[in-house]
């Protein structure tokens, strides 16, 4: 039987399809089998209540295909590392000291997977999109003026306060009670970014994130600037 070029491509794709959809079940396999819902929401159970906020266990997951990229995905899985030193809610893990506040260190994800796990869990979750998000706002690879938009992170928007970030030497500065940004640009996508700063209250209402009204050409800035960010590969903390 003779298969014609355009026969060819549509059995390939057709083939991919198939693939993809049996490895992102899979994928979902492997989160029921180690429990992966007993910390992280997949199912858009948003915090509306303070309650609800202190309940939570750790990040939701339920948009992690809009807020991540598959590369950090499949590597943390493997090798998870603390994102919020002071935990998914730093309410939970501070304790009155003498003088100031202690912050006392959260657990790490418990499910460090094999590659072949990480590889279907990480395309799997990148399937779970918030459909509503807009896209094409950040584009990699873009000037912009970063002088400015140092002064908004640092300044105006005082995001150190709150955000650890790489402040030059691979010394890391910043407060505890959010995730860290020095390793924004390899974690996040950027549309995300830009979506999150203008209304943090779309994924969780009752995060203590602010919402401000800023025109998009500021948020883009940030989002451009915050993109730039990679993780160190020496890094020490410096005292606020």
């Amino acid at each position: 039987m003779k298969i014609t070029k355009m026969g060819l491509v549509i059995v390939v794709t057709l083939y991919l399809i198939a693939a993809n959809v049996s490895e992102a079940a899979d994928g979902k396999t492997v989160i029921e089998q180690n429990r992966c819902v007993s910390c992280h929401d997949m199912s858009g159970n948003v915090a509306r209540t303070i309650s609800d906020l202190l309940n939570k266990k750790a990040p939701d997951l339920f948009y992690a295909g809009s807020k991540f990229q598959e590369k950090f995905l499949f590597e943390f899985l493997q090798r998870p590392y603390p994102i919020r030193p002071a935990g998914t809610v730093y309410l939970n893990y501070v304790s009155a000291g003498e003088g100031i506040d202690k912050i006392q260190e959260p657990p790490l994800c418990a499910s460090k997977l094999s590659r072949e796990e990480a590889q279907v869990v990480s395309h799997y979750l990148m399937t779970l999109k918030d459909l509503n998000m807009p896209t094409g706002f950040y584009k990699p690879g873009t000037e912009f003026a970063r002088a400015n938009a140092k002064m908004i992170f640092f300044k105006s928007g005082a995001c150190n306060a709150c955000h650890q970030v790489d402040v030059g030497g691979g010394s890391i500065k910043g407060g505890l009670s959010g995730p860290i940004l020095y390793d924004a640009g390899t974690r996040l996508n950027g549309d995300w970014v830009f979506n999150y700063l203008k209304d943090p209250q779309h994924w969780t209402p009752k995060t203590w994130m602010p919402k401000r009204e800023l025109p998009d050409n500021t948020w883009l800035l940030l989002t451009n600037y915050i993109m730039t960010m990679e993780k160190p590969k020496e890094m020490k903390m410096t005292k606020n």
